[in-house]
C-alpha cells in the first residue's frame, strides 16, 4: 500500500507537475496521478500520487488530523517561509509523534539542511546533486552598456533634484514606510562626479545615464530595451547555429515584475519599443504570468512557439 502527496507553492506548479509525471507514465492526469488545488482538482478514488498546494494539505490536515491512508509526504521548496509552509511544517512535526511510520520528505535547493534536521529530531539529510547551468550577472551599469541607453529627463525614472554641484546624500526607506520611521538606509552617492570616479571602466554614456537616474524608480524603457538586445542576440545565434526547422528561436525570456500593474508598463513599454509585439504571431507570444490568470492560461507559458518566434513572458514571483 503506497499513498503519497506532494506539496507545491504554487498551482501552477502543482498542476504542470502533475501533467508531467502523468504523460511520462504514459497516462491521463485525473487516474493515478492526480492534482488539487484551489477550486479545481483532478483525481479519482485511483489516485495515488497527489500533486496540491499547501493550502490543500493544510485543509485536508483539518478534516484528517492524521492523514489517516498517505504513506508519504512531500513538502518542496521549505525554503520559502511563509505562513502556510510554517504552518504545514508545525503540523507534521507533531503528527510524526502521533503516526511514527509516515514518511516525511522536505526538499530545498538552497535550505539550510542541518538546522531543518534539528527541528525534525536529526532526520537523515540526503543531498542530490543536480544539474546547473551557467549564468551570466549583469548589472544596471552591464545593462546601460549592453543597451547604450539614454535616460529621458521628463520619464519618471530621471532624476529631479540632483545637480552638477550638489551630490545626492537623501535617506531611503525601503519598507514601504515613510523614512521618518523605521530603519533606513543611506541611498548611494550617484553626483556625476562619484559616478565619473567610480565608473570609470565604463563608458561617458554608461557614467551620465547613471548620474540621470532615480535609484528609487522602475526604468521600464531600459527593461525593454535589454530584453530586445537579448532578442536580437538569440536570433543571430540560432541563425549562426543553422536552427533547425519545426523548433522556435532557442530559449524564452522570463521577466520578473512586482505586480499586474507592472507587468502592463512593462508590455506597454516593449510595444512602443517594437511595434512587431503588436502583430502575430509575436503578440501571441508575449505572455503574461500572474496569479488572476485561470490555470488554461497559465499553462500557455509551457507551450512551444512556432518558427521563428520568440516567447517572453512577464510574470510575478508565481514563476
Amino acid at each position: 500500500h503506497c499513498k503519497i502527496i506532494v506539496t507545491q507553492p504554487r498551482r501552477i506548479c502543482a498542476i504542470s507537475l502533475a501533467e508531467r509525471v502523468a504523460e511520462e507514465r504514459g497516462e491521463r492526469v485525473g487516474d493515478v496521478v492526480g492534482y488539487s488545488v484551489r477550486l479545481q482538482s483532478r483525481l479519482s478514488h485511483h489516485t495515488v500520487l497527489l500533486f496540491c498546494t499547501l493550502g490543500v494539505l493544510l485543509r485536508r490536515l483539518e478534516s484528517d488530523p492524521n492523514l489517516e491512508e498517505v504513506t508519504h509526504v512531500f513538502v518542496d521548496e521549505v525554503h520559502e517561509r511563509s505562513v502556510e509552509v510554517d504552518l504545514v511544517l508545525l503540523a507534521l512535526r507533531r503528527l510524526l509523534k502521533r503516526r511514527p511510520a509516515l514518511k516525511l520528505i522536505l526538499m530545498s535547493a538552497t535550505l539550510e539542511s542541518r538546522l531543518l534536521s534539528s527541528y525534525f529530531n536529526r532526520a537523515p539529510v540526503l543531498n542530490i546533486r543536480g544539474r546547473t547551468f551557467p549564468v551570466k550577472t549583469l548589472f544596471l551599469e552591464d545593462a546601460l552598456e549592453l543597451t547604450q541607453h539614454r535616460v529621458d529627463k521628463f520619464a519618471d525614472w530621471a532624476a529631479r533634484v540632483r545637480s552638477t554641484t550638489m551630490r545626492y546624500t537623501g535617506r531611503t526607506s525601503f519598507s514601504g514606510i515613510p523614512a521618518s520611521q523605521g530603519k533606513c538606509y543611506q541611498a548611494e552617492d550617484l553626483s556625476p562626479h562619484t559616478v565619473k570616479g567610480r565608473y570609470s571602466d565604463y563608458s561617458s554614456g554608461v557614467q551620465d545615464a547613471l548620474a540621470s537616474l532615480d535609484p528609487d524608480a522602475v526604468n521600464y524603457a531600459l527593461a525593454a530595451e535589454l530584453v530586445l538586445h537579448f532578442l536580437v542576440s538569440s536570433s543571430t545565434t540560432s541563425a549562426d547555429a543553422g536552427g533547425k526547422a519545426g523548433k522556435g528561436l532557442a530559449g524564452a525570456i522570463l521577466v520578473f515584475l512586482a505586480g499586474f500593474k507592472e507587468i502592463q508598463k512593462m508590455r506597454a513599454a516593449l510595444e512602443e519599443l517594437e511595434p512587431k509585439f503588436k502583430q502575430e504571431p509575436h503578440c501571441s507570444w508575449l505572455l503574461t504570468l500572474h496569479s488572476t490568470l485561470s490555470s488554461g492560461e497559465q499553462r500557455r507559458v509551457f507551450e512551444r512557439p512556432p518558427t521563428g518566434v520568440q516567447k517572453v513572458v512577464l510574470a510575478t514571483n508565481i514563476a
